[in-house]
Order: structure tokens, then C-alpha cells, then sequence
């Protein structure tokens, strides 16, 4: 849970609690009632599910204004490979990421996921650390750049998900670039896609008619043809007239 708020909130230790980091729109409220009436309904719809799913106790608190933070629970974290020495992805280390990391990391996200567009939190780390091997046969100061963002999966989890975050969206656990690096004129219905596959929940299915409805409604236009077959085939999968996100492997989530 923390993960997911970290991009959205900021952490109000003395309170216990997280404030959005953006303030309400109120402009667009006024001028948008029916989008913000619709939101309204629909987040009834899952509040209780997702309360539910985080807490034990129902009521525990309320998720529009502000949220409590669950008590953090000890347990093991899984190596991202069986492989990988010292600190395993997303265990607690006492070494912030360094400068050095943080300005090499966005580089060699950017360049993964040019060729791996559907990616695992395991599978980036497992990834970056394999791109170090592979540059280390390179000029100097390409290799020590690749060894520099590496060492950003030794780095406390929450802020390697913050870089990633600079990059990628996490749509339930798989990870897509933020831009389509070969159609990035597409964007626009691109998010608009990704914006349903992370409201629909883990196991989204969608069909032509409610992408084409929410693409009409946010983008005020109709999408083409082939805006729509490059976009989706890029995203996901189809079985008949559903489509699913890819998963992590690239096939049928």
C-alpha cells in the first residue's frame, strides 16, 4: 500500500496518516460536474472492497481525504534471481541511493524498457544488473554509468520505485513505460487505456465499446483506426472482443 501511495500522497508521520499532494481542481469540479458525479459513484462502488482487502477491522479509516498507514509487517523479501548477491530487491538497506545512481538510473530505465516493455519489479532489478555485465565491455564511462544505476536495486525499495516511477507506470504490478517510445503521437489515448486498466482492477477486461466511450469523454474526439490497433496490441492482448493487459512475460495477463 505504501508503494502505491508514495506517488500519490505524502506521509504524515505526526498525524499518522496521508495527505494527496494535490489539492482539489476546483475549477474543474464547476466545470466538469458529471465527470466528478460519475467518479463519485464509482469509487462507492470499490471503497469497501478496497478497505476490506487492506484491513481487517472495517471503518478503520477513510481513504478520500487522508489514509493511515498500516503497521509495516516483518517478513522476507524474495531475491529478484537466484544469482544476486548482497541486499535482495526491496530489502532495507542503510545506503540512500547515491547522485551518481540517481542520475544514471533514468537513462538506463528508459533504455530497458525500449526493449522490454512490460516488466516485474524483479525482473527491472534482474534487468539492470544484467545490462552492468553486458556494458562492462564498453567504453569506461558507458560501463561505470551502467554500474551506477545497478547499484540502484542495493537501495531502499521506496526510492528505486520512486525512479521507476520517473519512467514507468505500475499498472498492478507490471510496469509499461510512460511514453510509447515508437507511436509517442499516440500518447494521449494511450493513457486514457492506461487509465482504465488501473481502474478496472488486476484482472481488467475491457471491451472496444467502453475504451472507445472513454477515449471520446477525455480526449473529445473520436480515435482511429489504427491509433487504436497500434495502442492496444502495444498494451495488451485480445481474446475475442476483450482485451487484457500483457503480463511481465509480454503474453496474456
Amino acid at each position: 500500500m505504501k508503494e502505491a501511495l508514495i506517488d500519490l500522497a505524502i506521509e504524515r508521520p505526526s498525524l499518522q496518516d496521508w495527505k494527496f499532494k494535490e489539492a482539489p481542481d476546483v475549477s474543474f469540479i464547476k466545470s466538469h460536474s458529471n465527470i466528478v458525479k460519475e467518479q463519485d459513484q464509482h469509487w462507492e462502488r470499490i471503497e469497501k472492497t478496497i478497505i476490506s482487502s487492506v484491513f481487517q477491522k472495517k471503518g478503520e479509516l477513510g481513504l478520500k481525504g487522508s489514509a493511515k498507514a498500516a503497521p509495516d509487517k516483518p517478513g522476507a523479501v524474495n531475491n529478484p534471481t537466484k544469482n544476486m548477491p548482497n541486499n535482495p530487491a526491496g530489502a532495507a538497506s542503510k545506503a540512500t541511493m547515491s547522485n551518481e545512481t540517481r542520475e544514471a538510473l533514468p537513462k538506463a530505465l528508459n533504455k530497458l524498457f525500449q526493449t522490454h516493455k512490460h516488466c516485474s519489479f524483479q525482473q527491472i532489478c534482474q534487468r539492470l544488473r544484467e545490462m552492468a555485465v553486458s556494458e562492462s565491455t564498453r567504453p569506461k564511462g558507458m560501463a561505470k554509468e551502467a554500474i551506477a544505476a545497478a547499484n540502484g536495486v542495493d537501495a531502499p525499495r521506496s526510492e528505486l520505485v520512486e525512479m521507476i516511477g520517473q519512467v514507468a507506470i505500475d499498472i498492478h504490478g507490471v510496469y509499461v513505460p510512460k511514453t510509447s517510445y515508437d507511436h509517442p503521437e499516440y500518447d494521449s489515448f494511450r493513457n486514457v487505456v492506461i487509465g482504465l486498466l488501473i481502474v478496472e482492477g488486476a484482472n481488467a477486461k475491457l471491451r472496444k465499446a467502453t475504451i472507445m466511450e472513454a477515449a471520446k469523454m477525455q480526449l473529445g474526439r473520436d480515435v482511429t483506426p489504427n491509433e487504436y490497433q497500434m495502442v492496444m496490441n502495444d498494451l495488451c492482448t485480445s481474446s475475442g472482443p476483450i482485451w487484457v493487459l500483457k503480463n511481465s512475460s509480454g503474453s496474456s495477463k
